[in-house]
């Protein structure tokens, strides 16, 4: 996940740290509260024989019965999530393999959070939302309930839409489903230590990117097809697109919906003619495009150097983020839903979390499952801040502070230092000082039906395009239009924009403010409102860590859901329209 240009490289360099998070209260309509504490290396479910204690090591070659991730979820008494696969863009060949995309990749994760009712009613808005770097579409469940509820309140419909990357179906999430469904997280572990099988399946291995050449194609033009296909399948009328249709997106989810407002589709549309408005949650990319020879060659990007594209068809299409997160940081994250206040001994995850706490496996203490949860995520041990929330505190042991190296340079942080002590967590809303994140908030948003927070793959290609294209404004004749980067029309963008800065300062955004057009376009309901205006370019100051921007409970000290929903209100025709969304048939 990252703020400006320089975070998103230095992100990449976080390559052998795991990741963190800190924060404060959970409200009644996003915070899923602690599950019963179950022992955690034992089954809940009736149907899942007991597994062995996880200390013991992976269990004897146990088959769990698999299970499948529910369609839909109630999330609150007015929200439920529908988890839809949907067809997207067909990706072109690599021309160097000539290895083409699969057609079940050629789809999109999609979570709908829309009224809870029978059936889909009639909205005013369809906000659609990119999570950011590292992220799944999970992360965005917090503040996609609390815009739902704020809307249906507030008597403005509208449905938000989190869309996982396409290289998120890649993932072989069978063995955290399974554990889900029986609520026991052991099953995730025996499953992706390779000893147990689910449904008589076993874990075959992570995806290694040489074998995945076909994902070199999907670029920047792939992706946002993908949203274009999705919006357009729902409300087919360019007309209606324009009138109720948003984009967004958190970090480098940003950065998407600032280029698929400035592209110029296949069939000659400018992306900008078919959104209602633009919302930038704490990510703006400044700064010059790559040269040709770069994008095609390398080139040394914030915090580290970043393949070509030569390289990436050659055999390298894919960042590979399995060494920092999945499945392991969602086992994290089932152990603390299900059974937080449970200690087990587990010498894998001390292994992963010794590397981010720079301490030898044996001098970690013992910790409860929140802890564990915590360690991995809280600010105050994490050192990369842009992974980072506010999510209380450990106690029960010494703590000690020492320099630790991030992406963005030294930072001092902590860690325990007392190995004989068993440590347990104090939730941010009941720590003191107050902080603003839940660990339960956190672990249920990674782990929730079928989807997670955080991603395992990333397309080297996407980031590629992204810089090629930085500023959207590619010359019409430019290098850039023969690999399909099409953002060309940035300066014609007349939708009103919304944009959310939390790490950074309001003026973070007043270059993004000066390349786009210089009033709102005619036929929209503030047509002529020029962008020193908060009716055609609000800036919304909203001091929190970067991951809390969709993490953040909706309380009074989170501006964040209110602002978005005063944005869609604004903006939005002022009908409603009914939205028809189906999944693919077969589902995965």
């Amino acid at each position: 996940m990252s703020l400006r240009a320089g975070c998103a490289g230095a992100c990449l360099a976080a390559l052998g740290t795991l990741t963190g998070c800190r924060g404060e209260a959970a409200s009644s309509a996003t915070a899923a509260p602690a599950e019963s504490a179950l022992p955690a290396a034992s089954a809940s479910s009736a149907s899942a024989t007991p597994t062995a204690s996880a200390s013991s090591g992976a269990s004897a070659g146990r088959d769990w019965p698999a299970a499948e991730a529910p369609v839909t979820v109630e999330l609150s008494a007015h929200v439920v999530r529908d988890r839809l696969v949907v067809a997207g863009a067909a990706a072109p060949q690599n021309p160097v393999s000539h290895a083409a995309t699969p057609a079940h990749l050629d789809r999109s994760v999609v979570l709908r959070f829309r009224q809870n009712a029978p059936s889909p009613v009639p909205v005013r808005a369809v906000l659609v939302v990119w999570p950011g770097f590292f992220g799944g579409a999970g992360s965005l469940e917090p503040l996609a309930t609390a815009v739902v509820e704020r809307g249906l309140a507030s008597g403005v419909p509208v449905e938000v839409w989190a869309v996982d990357r396409r290289a998120n179906g890649l993932e072989d999430r069978r063995g955290l489903v399974a554990a889900e469904a029986a609520r026991d997280p052991e099953i995730a572990r025996g499953y992706y230590l390779g000893a147990d099988r689910v449904g008589g399946q076993p874990f075959t291995g992570h995806v290694e990117p040489a074998a995945a050449s076909y994902a070199s194609e999907w670029g920047l033009a792939v992706h946002l097809e993908d949203v274009r296909r999705l919006v357009r399948e729902a409300l087919p009328s360019a007309d209606a697109l324009r009138a109720h249709v948003f984009v967004a997106g958190h970090s480098l989810g940003a950065w998407m919906a600032e280029a698929y407002g400035a592209f110029r589709f296949a069939d000659g549309t400018r992306g900008a003619e078919e959104l209602a408005g633009v919302a930038m949650l704490d990510g703006i990319l400044d700064g010059d495009p790559v040269t040709e020879a770069e994008h095609a060659g390398g080139f040394f990007g914030p915090g580290l150097p970043l393949a070509g594209l030569e390289a990436t068809r050659a055999g390298a299409p894919l960042i590979r983020w399995t060494e920092l997160f999945g499945p392991w940081a969602e086992l994290l994250a089932l152990r603390a839903r299900f059974a937080p206040d449970a200690v087990v001994a587990d010498a894998e995850r001390d292994r992963a979390l010794g590397r981010e706490l720079a301490l030898p496996p044996e001098r970690l203490p013992r910790m409860t499952n929140a802890a564990a949860l915590g360690f991995f995520y809280d600010k105050g041990f994490q050192p990369n801040f842009a992974i980072a929330l506010d999510l209380g505190t450990a106690t029960g042991g010494r703590i000690e502070h020492h320099v630790a190296e991030s992406p963005f340079g030294p930072v001092d942080v902590a860690r325990p230092s007392e190995p004989g002590a068993t440590f347990t967590w104090i939730d941010g809303p009941a720590s003191s000082p107050r902080e603003r994140s839940s660990i339960a908030t956190l672990a249920t948003a990674s782990t929730r039906g079928g989807v997670n927070g955080v991603e395992w793959y990333f397309p080297n290609r996407l980031i590629l395009d992204i810089y090629a294209a930085r500023g959207n404004a590619v010359p019409r004749d430019g290098w850039q239009l023969r690999h399909g980067i099409a953002a060309t029309e940035g300066p014609q963008n007349d939708a009103p924009f919304l944009c959310i800065a939390s790490t950074g300062t309001a003026e973070m955004y007043d270059e993004l403010r000066a390349r786009l057009a210089p009033a709102i376009g005619p036929g929209r309901p503030h047509a002529g409102a020029r962008r020193q205006t908060d009716d055609a370019f609000r800036v919304v100051y909203a001091p929190m860590a970067h991951a809390e921007v969709t993490l953040a409970p909706d309380a009074v000290d989170n501006p964040i859901p209110a602002a978005v929903v005063a944005f869609l209100a604004a903006h939005a025709a002022p009908e409603r329209v009914a939205v028809r969304l189906d999944a693919v048939a077969g589902g995965e």
